[in-house]
């Protein structure tokens, strides 16, 4: 049955497909046979459908059957026949298979193919639907399960899966030191024959060139263990196979990168990985060392490794070349010397008939050579001598003769100098001492041809110098001589005066001086009447003080009319520094609430505006003391008493166990708090003088002078020397120690320092000193006769003098003062 009957020549029926085969017939001699068209299409003959040009024709075209039917045009006519189907007639279900996947056709047959993981064997897999009998006829068909056992194996790798059954995919892993051939290597349980597929590939080891070379570094090979799995390499081999190691380190004086460890790998493309981030740089020695008597070296001055730094000694020390360090592999600096040591001349050479002085033997010391008396230079082109850098002193050029009379005549309170005035021609000067002028006899004496001394031709045997004395001092207004009881004032004695009960002190030191001219100096102070003033006024009361302003006045508060006093107190004293006392004192109106005066705190002060309700009290402690809590006390709002949370108090500064000193004893006094005192005594002389330290206001220890015990002798440069108006300070006297100064307030100078060298002098470097500021010219008044003044630097005092008929209305004195302003 075919659509398109006419066509056909033959027709067979595709049992499995269940369609029709369209055959043709060729001629071939006297025989026929049939061909597949290889044009023609197997026909589903449910399915196929005819074209609308056919349908006239040929029928079936639009399926009039059922659809349990089959349409069949027929032969050469416009007409068709509808045919039951063949499954209509077998009643019962198709055979079962297990583990089958049946495929009905709908019409006549079922065909049975195996479920996934299953593979078919027997003679007959299709059943049919027998029209005589109308059953199904049997099939030879068994669905078994696929295994494809071990898998097969592959030398040098391991597989990832190890299942066995069907369409399963076992892939090889090549073992370290070898790659796939081809990219991957894999093989699949065929389900049609349960059997693997075949094997395709192999796992081919892989090696590098030599590893890269890194500047400054060595490099081991470190082999991977892949001796089990490739027997036939050589130890030489594995150190070049994949996934060996190139270890690199740093060559001496070289370091990597900080943390960082330089491996290179052998990889699977047969190159080493990349070591361009692998650097060793040179150890760094940091800053050069800091050698004492030595200048800095250069700022941009290299400090790594094999580099050099030379430290030039300080003028006066040597080596001449100065040290030189180098930075070495450890990143140290050494080098053959690493100290300037100070030059050193010696003692300077002795001259017959004179003495030596010298204020040290190191370079630029100087040696002062005088003749010992009765001796005079006869030549004199350098009386001194220095070090000079090749430690050695220069020459002395001073001749000593001795004068053949011996020594002159002494004069009390006299000075002799030898003099020669020819050949042997001598004579002897005579000076009086500071503070003493000449009475009687010649102040020359010449040495004559009997080698005795005369004057004017008469033997000497006596000279006087008389002391120089001013009158008694002068009187100072509302001032009293301390010294009343003195009776002779000589050059440079003192007189000291004191302000009388009422007057002040203004200006500077109250004392004059005896000069050498016989007279006082000019008072550069004044005592001047302590004087308050108006007492400072209190809101709502008055104010009476009978007694006047000055030290000791009282000033008495009233409160006015409807006001009531609500403090204790009523009244302030003028003091002795021209203040009025501040004690609080309050007048409220009645119903005003308030606390009345604030509770005193021991060890404290209080200040305050008002006492009504909010009002506060700030207490300050005293020096020494401090605050534990608050210092903070309110008006309360609702009880109209003071109070404080936390509680107000004062404590002692506290400065903790005293610190200890290298070979001393200690003993503590009093505890530990402000005003406690702790007493050092050396270990090995406990009966030394002690030396005290105080704990101060500020909490802290202060040792009222250095302390240095030593067993052992050691070489002191003992105080510092002291600089006019500077402040020093300094820890210790020994070799190396330093002393700093810093100028007084009022004088201007860099700061500068002292060094104890080796000789146990100090070395002072102090370029120009302390100088006081200046304040510029004197202020001019008018109506001053005349202006004294000791000078126009800081702490100079001018002294300004009324002419006759006329007084002083303000200070007399003006002071030039540390803001460089009179």
């Amino acid at each position: 049955m075919c659509w398109l009957y006419r066509a056909c020549v033959s027709v067979t029926y595709g049992l499995e497909e269940q369609t029709c085969l369209l055959y043709r017939v060729e001629l071939d001699g006297d025989d026929y046979r049939t061909t597949l068209d290889s044009g023609s299409l197997a026909v589903n003959m449910r399915h196929v459908t005819m074209a609308p040009s056919k349908i006239a024709r040929y029928g079936c075209g639009k399926r009039p059957c059922l659809e349990t039917e089959m349409c069949a045009p027929v032969k050469n006519i416009a007409s068709h026949i509808c045919i039951p189907l063949i499954s209509v007639f077998c009643r019962d279900d198709p055979p079962e298979i297990t583990d089958s996947e049946p495929s009905y056709d709908g019409i006549s047959s079922v065909s049975y193919a195996c479920a996934d993981g299953y593979f078919r064997s027997g003679n007959s897999y299709i059943s049919s639907c027998d029209l005589d009998t109308g059953t199904w006829t049997s099939v030879d068909v068994t669905c078994s399960k696929v295994d494809c056992l071990t898998p097969p194996i592959l030398h040098g790798a391991v597989s990832t899966d190890q299942k066995t059954t069907a369409d399963s995919v076992v892939t090889y892993s090549c073992l370290d030191g070898s790659v796939p051939v081809p990219g991957q290597i894999q093989v699949t349980c065929q389900g049609s024959t349960g059997q693997w597929s075949p094997l395709q590939g192999s796992c081919k080891v892989v090696t590098c060139d030599q590893p890269k070379a890194v500047d400054k570094a060595q490099v081991e090979l470190t082999p991977r263990s892949l001796d089990s799995a490739y027997p036939g390499m050589s130890s030489q081999d594995l150190l070049l196979a994949y996934g060996a190691e190139a270890v690199y380190t740093c060559i001496a004086g070289y370091i990597p990168v900080e943390g960082a460890t330089y491996i290179s790998q052998c990889q699977a493309d047969g190159t080493w990985s990349p070591t361009e981030t692998f650097l060793c740089s040179p150890v760094d020695c940091g800053v050069p060392p800091n050698v004492t008597n030595s200048t800095p070296p250069a700022i941009n001055t290299a400090t790594t490794f094999g580099e050099n730094v030379t430290l030039g000694c300080l003028r006066g020390f040597s080596p001449l070349v100065g040290l030189t360090f180098t930075c070495d592999v450890s990143g140290r600096w050494v080098g053959t010397m690493e100290t300037c040591t100070p030059l050193d001349c010696g003692d300077p050479p002795a001259v017959e008939n004179a003495t030596v002085s010298f204020n040290g033997t190191g370079l630029s010391s100087i040696a002062l050579y005088e003749c010992i008396q009765p001796a005079v230079v006869e030549r004199e082109d350098n009386s001194t001598s220095m070090c000079q850098e090749n430690e050695e002193w220069s020459p002395v050029g001073v001749t000593c003769i001795p004068v053949p009379c011996g020594d002159a005549p002494s004069a009390n309170n006299t000075d002799v100098t030898y003099i020669r005035l020819d050949v042997d021609l001598f004579k002897a000067q005579y000076t009086c001492h500071p503070g003493f002028k000449f009475a009687n006899g010649d102040l020359t004496v010449t040495c004559n041809a009997e080698r005795r001394w005369e004057s004017h031709g008469t033997f000497v045997d006596e000279f006087e110098c008389e002391q120089i004395r001013c009158p008694p001092p002068p009187d100072i207004a509302k001032a009293v001589l301390n010294s009343s009881n003195v009776d002779v004032f000589t050059i440079n004695s003192t007189a000291y005066y004191t302000c009388v009960d009422g007057s002040k002190l203004v200006g500077l030191q109250p004392l004059l001086s005896c000069t050498e001219d016989a007279t006082w100096s000019v008072a550069f102070f004044e005592c001047r009447k302590i004087d308050c003033g108006k007492p400072p006024p209190i809101p709502n009361a008055q104010v009476s003080f009978d007694g006047g302003t000055g030290e000791g006045a009282v000033a008495l508060y009233t409160c006015e009319s409807d006001y009531t006093l609500v403090s204790k107190r009523n009244n302030r004293t003028c003091g002795p520094d021209g203040l009025w006392t501040s004690e609080f004192i309050e007048c409220l109106s009645s119903g005003v609430e308030h606390c009345g005066d604030p509770p005193p705190v021991e060890f404290a002060t209080v200040s305050l505006q008002s006492a009504v309700r909010g009002s506060l009290a700030i207490y300050d402690c005293q020096e020494g003391y401090r605050h534990t809590w608050s210092n903070i006390m309110e008006c309360s709002n609702i009880s109209e008493s003071w109070t404080a949370i936390p509680i107000v108090n004062c404590a002692p500064m506290d400065c903790g166990w005293p610190p200890e000193i290298v070979n001393t004893d200690s003993m503590l006094h009093a505890g530990t708090t402000f005003g406690s005192t702790v007493s050092y005594h050396c270990s090995n002389r406990p009966n030394s003088d002690a030396t005290n330290a105080i704990c101060s206001s500020e909490g802290s220890w202060v040792l009222d002078a250095p302390v240095e015990c030593h067993f052992q002798e050691t070489v002191t440069c003992g105080p510092p020397p002291y600089v006019l108006n500077s402040v020093m300070t300094y820890d210790s006297t020994t070799v190396a120690s330093v002393a700093s100064y810093s100028c007084d307030p009022g004088y201007k100078g860099a700061p500068f320092e002292a060094h104890c060298d080796p000789s146990g002098v100090w070395n002072l470097q102090e370029p120009n000193g302390c100088l006081p500021v200046e304040c510029g010219p004197i202020p001019i008044v008018e109506s001053i006769e005349s202006v004294q003044t000791s000078s126009n630097t800081y702490g100079g005092v001018a002294a300004y003098q009324c002419p006759p008929g006329y007084i002083h209305t303000g200070p007399s004195l003006k002071t030039c003062q540390v803001d460089q302003e009179w």
